[in-house]
């Protein structure tokens, strides 16, 4: 039996299966930012969401380079990343993002 109120994480949501991965981000004078993801093959928005935390590693569904978004929407601490392409398997790359 599952008690209630039952809880889980957005990300639980949105069940579709990672095939990349785009670089670790790390915020630095920001918490729970949001985070939007562009696949720039076509300008799709990917996904959107508010991340919990001080790092994020957003999760894509195809190789290829991406536009990133992330901050506060509607303020000066918005961000935008561009060309960052996805990362091939075992392999780690870490960007730090500063507010």
């Amino acid at each position: 039996m599952i008690d209630w109120p039952f809880t889980i994480k957005m990300e639980d949501n949105y069940g579709r299966k990672a095939a990349a991965y785009l670089p670790k981000l790390n915020f630095v004078g920001m918490t729970d930012p949001v985070v939007q993801v562009i696949d720039e093959s076509d300008g799709e928005i990917v996904y959107t969401l508010r991340t919990k935390g001080t790092s994020f590693q957003p999760k894509v569904f195809r190789e290829g380079l991406y536009t990133i978004r992330v901050g506060e929407p509607g303020t000066p601490q918005m961000q935008i990343l561009k060309n960052i392409h996805s990362l091939k398997a075992g392999e780690d790359y870490i960007l730090n993002v500063r507010f």
